[in-house]
């Protein structure tokens, strides 16, 4: 089955990043395969490379499958190692008993080769018992590469003629490298667990992320965290209801051994509480009853039995069909980074109401490699580095060289919390007045979601010089004339301050040009009138406020005026925006009530009008942007 997904970027500009889904737009429609909600199959690697990872895996597959496929589908599990092996037929969900019967079947024990198209054989046969297959899932979970016929590339035809969807995990460094080729051709989506990573939720995450929307009734991710439990402590955390959703609220632990633990949730005067005991299968939840009220929840994790590690989950459910549900979406772009000194590779995620950007909320990306490293980045809707439009609801960041170190694929968590967050709206215009694009703030409450995106793979990774760099400050793209002063002739610029490295760490210095030609400031601001600036710049995102004047000013002229960063290594950043200043002595422009104090009719016809980007900075962008391909999507979903 097929399905049309409506992609759409700015009419405008052809060349920005996602943005504000309120401004004009032109359709670019793009063809994926839909699935039918509620046909699943579980292939799980049962080979002999697998005997570390098979318990962990079965823990995360309980966990989808006692709490997150929906009632009425359908759900088989087939494992392989050197052919395919039917575990469990294809079973309709109807009750908590056909939720442990699943669960029950998964595999424990892992030896062999390893075959993936066999399973896969095994999966479509069993696919092919329902009476229509269109839009069946298959959920591949490895971490080796197929030695054993029937290979994956004998099978794929069969099942993409079909139209079944292939989800994949990759779990670990020496997983197949065709697994992200697999999702693709078959319109799924790539996950990878860095099985080296300390206190990773990504095995879980990656097993949950897919089925989220696997039925009308989607699911929204507020919160995943490891949890670790030593015997007679109390491991505390917290999560937020917001108004969009609260229906089928579930807090769940995710680990090996569950007997005497504790898990507690509380709210204003409501306790609920769940005590695992020893034929709990890998998870144990408290699911709040009806709609769960607005506001903060505290979750406690204790156990007197054994000392617990696992990952704690927490999602829920829109509160009506037609409720505006806020959501956070990861934009990939690209699917690999080529890995160079110069690197600067965009990570978008788009936080959204129902149709309308959020605003002033706290995004990060957890990112985990192979060889177990982990560093953490912030997303910012600034205006700032790889963020095109400022408050259009897509927070961005670049990965720079320094933050990767090893090649191989990552696994990227976004986590997205707002406790001073806004809407933006479009402003209500009163009958017979003109019409406005104008848009306006307004506040809503604290919300938390969390997301995964696919698989990256980091590609021709070498060890740098840390002592080199490369990078310079972003483009100021925010310049902008806030004030004029006739009794001295001076003018105030103010912009949002750049980082050293785009929009990471502090810029040392500043750049500021001028000229009376347009053509040569765009184009050579290097050999152009230069102003003195004695400010040491701040923070990224922080307004800088600049005071100055035009040294031997002339009338019935225009001035042209711009600014860059410098960093500490002399690196220059691109040409802002530039501003344009005319000075002006004919009184027909002035109106006589409004000419008194003026010296030589000094001023004013002050043109900031559009912004101009110069061509160096277009130029980059347009090749960025082009080469990245995020279009701005009315779903916010890939």
């Amino acid at each position: 089955m097929i399905i049309h997904r409506y992609k759409c970027r700015n009419a405008k500009d052809e060349t920005t990043s996602p943005g504000n889904p309120l401004v004009n737009t032109r359709p670019e429609i793009i063809l994926q395969q839909t699935q039918i909600s509620g046909r699943f199959c579980l292939l799980i690697d049962v080979s002999g490379s697998m005997k570390n990872f098979i318990d962990d895996a079965k823990d995360a597959l309980t966990t989808v499958i006692k709490t997150i496929l929906p009632n009425e589908s359908y759900v088989g599990i087939v494992s392989f190692s050197d052919n395919g092996h039917l575990r469990k037929r294809m079973t309709k969900i109807t009750s908590e008993s056909d939720r442990n019967s699943l669960a029950d079947s998964l595999p424990v024990i892992a030896v062999g080769g390893t075959s993936i198209g066999a399973g896969l054989e095994t999966c479509y046969q069993e696919l092919l018992t329902l009476n229509n297959v269109t839009g069946s899932v298959i959920y591949l979970a490895t971490d080796g590469k197929e030695n054993k016929s029937p290979y994956t590339e004998e099978v794929l035809p069969k099942l993409t003629k079909k139209g079944i969807v292939i989800h994949t995990l990759a779990i670990g460094s020496s997983a197949d490298k065709k697994l992200n080729n697999i999702s693709k051709i078959t319109g799924g989506s790539s996950y990878f667990y860095s099985s080296e990573t300390v206190d990773s939720t990504s095995l879980v995450d990656a097993l949950i992320e897919p089925f989220t929307e696997s039925s009308k009734d989607r699911i929204i991710r507020i919160k995943t965290v490891h949890a670790v439990i030593s015997t007679h402590q109390v491991f505390e955390t917290n999560f937020v209801i917001d108004d969009t959703i609260g229906r089928d609220t579930i807090v769940q632990l995710t680990t090996h051994v569950l007997r005497d633990v504790n898990l507690t949730i509380k709210h204003s005067e409501m306790t609920f509480t769940k005590i695992g005991t020893a034929g709990d299968n890998s998870v144990i939840y408290v699911k709040i009853p009806g709609i769960a009220q607005i506001g903060n929840y505290d979750v406690f994790l204790s156990s007197t039995t054994n000392d617990i590690s696992g990952t704690l989950s927490i999602f829920s459910k829109p509160v009506s069909s037609k409720q505006a549900v806020l959501q956070v979406n990861v934009l990939n772009t690209e699917p690999e980074i080529q890995y160079s000194a110069g690197l600067l590779f965009p990570l978008y995620a788009a936080v959204y109401k129902g149709l309308l950007p959020v605003t002033n909320a706290t995004v990060m990306a957890v990112i985990e490699n192979e060889i177990g490293d982990r560093f953490n980045t912030i997303l910012k809707d600034n205006a700032i580095g790889a963020d095109v439009s400022l408050n259009d609801g897509i927070y961005s960041c670049y990965i720079l060289p320094n933050e990767l170190s090893a090649n191989g694929r990552l696994s990227i968590k976004v986590i997205a919390e707002g406790y001073s967050a806004k809407v933006v709206v479009e402003v209500t215009r009163s009958p017979g007045t003109k019409f406005t694009d104008d848009f306006e703030e307004q506040s809503i409450g604290p919300f938390m979601r969390v997301a995964l995106a696919r698989e990256i793979t980091v590609k021709n990774y070498t060890l740098l010089d840390k002592n080199i760099d490369l990078i310079p400050p972003s483009p100021i793209l925010t310049l902008q004339l806030s004030n004029i002063s006739n009794e001295d002739n001076t003018y105030t610029i103010t912009w949002y301050a750049v980082g050293d490295d785009l929009d990471k760490g502090n810029a040392t210095s500043y750049d500021i040009r001028y000229s009376d030609k347009f053509q040569k400031l765009k184009t050579d601001p290097g050999h152009q009138q230069t102003i003195t600036v004695g400010i040491i710049p701040k923070e990224p995102g922080e307004t800088e406020s600049f005071v100055f004047q035009i040294p031997n000013i002339q009338t019935n002229s225009t001035y042209y005026i711009a600014v860059r960063a410098v960093d500490d290594q002399n690196n220059t950043g691109d040409l802002s925006n530039i501003i344009s200043v005319s000075i002006l002595n004919d009184r027909y422009w002035f109106d006589d009530e409004n000419t008194d104090g003026l010296s030589i009719a000094f001023l004013v016809g002050i043109s900031i009008g559009a912004v101009i980007i110069v061509v160096i900075l277009l130029v980059c962008v347009i090749t960025l942007i082009k080469k990245k391909r995020v279009p701005r999507m009315s779903n916010y979903a890939i």
